[in-house]
């Protein structure tokens, strides 16, 4: 049975009155009474608790109805950083409704509106916006180029390939690992080169990055990797051997077998079990010496 307008409006009183605790099942009955609901939770994103602001904010993004957008557009630039996560996530349930408004939030002053504009964006998912994310790749804050990166991988844009593999070469270790995941995202194979380039990074996040997106490239990728497992850098064959392993083609095979003799013991032992995965049984043969091995590491990866 709907509720009546003064039952709503009793709901709006008790919601500002109560505590934190006894506000979750006054917030579901007024997202029950959807529309009638909504100018009272849009008063409670005036509130001057941040705990509340948050709240009404959520239950407008479970009725998702337009007419709460500007409100929610305002509360991207609210002092706590909870509030404004839970307006992104109400405006990405609002949707397409809400892609102009959020354009030019992704262009205000304040950065906290730019960066979770950028956020609600990638969640909506209409990649005609591309462009305009591309653009904040250059902005000065460092959240919300991040932001930009991780809405281009969301967005799946083969347009946003070039300027990511930019990022993907920055010196922030940061923006470089997020801008490896978009790429992963995309699976565009004119990132594939600049990929395994990555796989060099000093940082070790970077380089997980680089090679988790290598391999949801997937097949596509294996030529270039394959000539790249006598790379004169051991973190690169390590992380070589491991993506073939990860690709499971039978055609990685021979690859694998020719660094069983390297002189580093971490890229036989990622060869090894990559061996084991793709050849299954057959790799025996390739794995049988090398039980006898005078490292441990290297017998325990065969065993």
């Amino acid at each position: 049975m709907a509720l009546s307008k003064r039952e709503v409006a009793e709901l709006s009183v008790r919601l500002e009155e109560s505590g934190p605790s006894a506000r979750q099942e006054i917030l579901q009955q007024m997202v029950e009474a959807g529309e009638a609901a909504v100018p009272y939770l849009i008063q409670h994103l005036e509130s001057s608790d941040y705990r509340l602001r948050g709240a009404a904010a959520e239950a407008l993004g479970e009725i998702a109805r337009e007419e709460a957008i500007p409100s929610l557009i305002e509360l991207l630039a609210d002092s706590s950083v909870n509030a404004q996560r839970s307006a992104a996530e109400a405006l990405t349930k609002v949707g397409e409704a809400a892609v102009e408004d959020l354009l030019d939030a992704l262009a205000a002053k304040d950065q906290g509106a730019r960066r979770w504009a950028a956020e609600a964006l990638g969640g909506i998912g209409d990649a005609s916006v591309d462009v305009n994310l591309v653009r904040r790749l250059g902005d000065p804050n460092f959240e919300v180029q991040r932001a930009a990166i991780t809405a281009l991988g969301e967005l799946g844009s083969k347009r946003a390939t070039e300027p990511l593999i930019e990022m993907l070469a920055s010196d922030n270790a940061e923006l470089a690992r997020a801008a490896a995941e978009a790429l992963g995202k995309i699976r565009d194979p004119a990132a594939i080169r600049p990929l395994i380039d990555a796989l060099r990074s000093v940082s070790d996040e970077v380089r997980s990055a680089a090679s988790e997106a290598l391999s949801q490239i997937g097949k596509r990728a294996l030529k270039p990797l394959l000539a790249r497992v006598q790379d004169p850098d051991y973190r690169v064959r390590v992380q070589v051997a491991t993506i073939l392993g990860e690709i499971g083609d039978e055609r990685v095979v021979e690859g694998l077998v020719s660094v069983l003799d390297d002189e580093n013991e971490n890229v036989i032992c990622r060869a090894s079990m990559s061996l084991g995965q793709v050849a299954g049984d057959a790799a025996v043969s390739h794995l049988a010496g090398l039980v006898k091995s005078e490292r441990a590491t290297v017998r325990c990866a065969v065993a």
